[in-house]
């Protein structure tokens, strides 16, 4: 650990902290769904989960545009909202679920191209309109003040602005998303040629997260070096793990292109895309969340050949959100295993989720996600993580 111009820069070699045995761990706590039956606990296509201050777990579907809340033992205590464009109805495109002061729900609709709240009891707040042209939205976040961040993501209206940093941006009093927070570093996922747009697959993005003091963890796409700002947008900490990227094999690039191809018409995959275009190796940091004991806690990248594994091109390893895929080519390629860096930057192990769970929403002790079976149903799982003793 040193210092360098005010910056604390930790730099941490490629094994952890964690002595043999007393590595922390996740164990299962709850599950909410069904493969079949009664229907208030069968999901279509969970599109969010989120927690009030009581632990009621708030779960949107995006399949029937529902929004239902459990307690926290999972049992259904109301559901509310439904598809259509009126008042306290939501598109089929949403964008997660956030909970703010005093239980708000704040739900980013992509397809309305409006936030939509309510309080905990499905009572209707209102809803604010956000312009789609002056930015995709990719990620959303929500600050202390009950304030959305979202990540926006410029050039797909507007092709002259491809290559453009993306930025982000917090609601304003207003409502809309207009007061710049900061400038996240620029990724080559999708830039402009001579000949249009280029796409390239596993090129590193900038990933980030939000710490409850404000500050923003991010990942810059490069080597494995995370980056921590302050409220005012300037870097303080720099956390590196010494680990060599790996290098895409053709395999990978086989299931890769399957993927797509399974995905997209053709016509889109060669006129638009351009093909399939992939990176030289993989990026280190799929996505990052803060944990409990102010720790961080950032997903790892697994390979193509290494999610596909003994089922063949049977896992889906496709595009995270399709209609999003030419404003953010991000695969489905989070690994179960996340590195975990105590407050101090130190790196401290890995923590291995269960297979196919996208983790969602951290909250003390708790880790709440979206749990896929071998068939593709959802389920909302809630993990305990055990510390050492």
């Amino acid at each position: 650990m040193s210092d360098s111009a005010g910056i604390t820069v930790v730099r941490n070699p490629a094994t952890g902290l964690w002595p043999g045995g007393a590595e922390w761990r996740v164990v299962e706590d709850l599950v909410i769904g069904a493969v079949e039956g009664d229907p208030d606990y069968l999901f279509g296509a969970i599109a969010g989960v989120c927690v009030s201050s009581a632990g009621d777990i708030v779960v949107v579907d995006r399949q029937v545009g529902s929004v239902r809340v459990f307690d926290s033992g999972g049992h259904l205590a109301r559901t509310f909202a439904g598809l259509g464009a009126g008042p306290g109805e939501l598109g089929g495109t949403l964008a997660g679920c956030f909970v703010g002061p005093g239980d708000t729900i704040a739900i980013p609709d992509l397809q309305l191209y409006r936030v939509s709240r309510f309080l905990i009891d499905g009572t209707v707040v209102g809803a604010v309109p956000f312009d789609i042209g002056a930015g995709i939205p990719l990620r959303w976040a929500m600050r202390r003040d009950g304030r959305l961040l979202a990540q926006l993501r410029f050039g797909l209206l507007d092709p002259s602005r491809l290559g453009e940093a993306d930025v982000l941006v917090a609601e304003s009093p207003a409502g809309t998303l207009s007061d710049t927070a900061m400038q996240l570093p620029v990724h080559d996922a999708i830039r402009l040629t001579d000949t249009g747009a280029r796409y390239t697959l596993l090129a590193p993005q900038p990933v980030w997260t939000r710490s409850g003091d404000g500050s923003v963890w991010v990942y810059d796409g490069g080597a494995y070096r995370l980056i921590r700002y302050d409220a005012a947008g300037s870097p303080t900490t720099i956390v590196s793990r010494a680990i060599e990227p790996h290098a895409v094999g053709e395999r990978d690039r086989a299931l890769i292109a399957l993927a797509i191809e399974q995905t997209f018409p053709a016509a889109l995959v060669s006129n638009v895309l351009g093909g399939v275009n992939v990176a030289a190796a993989l990026p280190f940091v799929f996505a990052l969340a803060t944990g409990p004991e102010g720790t961080l806690w950032a997903q790892r990248v697994r390979r193509p050949a290494t999610a596909a594994g003994a089922g063949g091109d049977s896992l889906d390893i496709g595009p995270t959100d399709p209609e999003l895929f030419l404003a953010d080519v991000t695969l489905r390629l989070g690994s179960p295993e996340w590195d975990v860096f105590d407050a101090e930057g130190r790196y401290l192990g890995v923590v291995t989720f269960p297979e196919r769970f996208d983790a969602v929403r951290f909250r003390g002790d708790a880790v709440y996600g979206i749990w896929r079976d071998t068939l593709g149903v959802e389920y909302v799982k809630r993990l305990r993580i055990v510390r050492s003793e």
